[in-house]
């Protein structure tokens, strides 16, 4: 597993112009927590501020070094026993933790009014099941977005 000094390097030097960077948030009742020879890791609520420092300190490195804007996200991972009743969520430009105790669509839901960064305007839109804010401030232009990535329905990811 790369850090994410890492990641940023290996994209930097590959010639990349954005990268967002992105870790696990899982219900606190996780059924695969308990799974017996998985190696489990995830961000939560009290580990959050030092994962989002540790990205917007590469951010930062990232930017000077290479001209590349690193994007913290979230993947919001909602494991269920239940295949149909798990989903999983890409949360892109969050600087604010976002639980899934409550289900998916409330994480969905506190994604899409999390505040974006350093806002002079923004622009808020939904099509369907995609919501999408758009951020303008002194710093590179970043989009800050929110999209299901897939629904299981038929297996688990792991």
């Amino acid at each position: 597993m790369l850090t994410v000094a890492e990641l940023v390097d290996l994209h930097g030097r590959s010639g990349f112009d954005v990268l967002c960077i992105t870790d696990h948030v899982v219900r606190s009742d996780d059924p695969w927590r308990q799974e017996e020879g998985l190696r489990f890791s995830s961000v939560d609520e009290d580990t959050f501020p030092l994962y989002l420092a540790e990205v917007e300190r590469e951010a930062a490195r990232a930017w000077r070094t290479y001209g590349m804007l690193v994007v913290p996200g979230l993947e919001l991972t909602f494991n269920d026993d239940e295949p149909v009743m798990a989903a999983h969520a890409v949360a892109v430009g969050l600087r604010e933790f976002v639980s899934v105790d409550e289900g998916i669509a409330e994480a969905m839901r506190s994604a899409t009014l999390s505040k974006p960064p350093s806002t002079a305007s923004s622009r808020v839109s939904a099509t369907g099941s995609t919501a999408s804010t758009e951020t303008t401030s002194t710093t590179p232009t970043a989009v800050r977005r929110f999209e299901p990535a897939f629904t299981r329905a038929t297996s688990h990811f792991r």
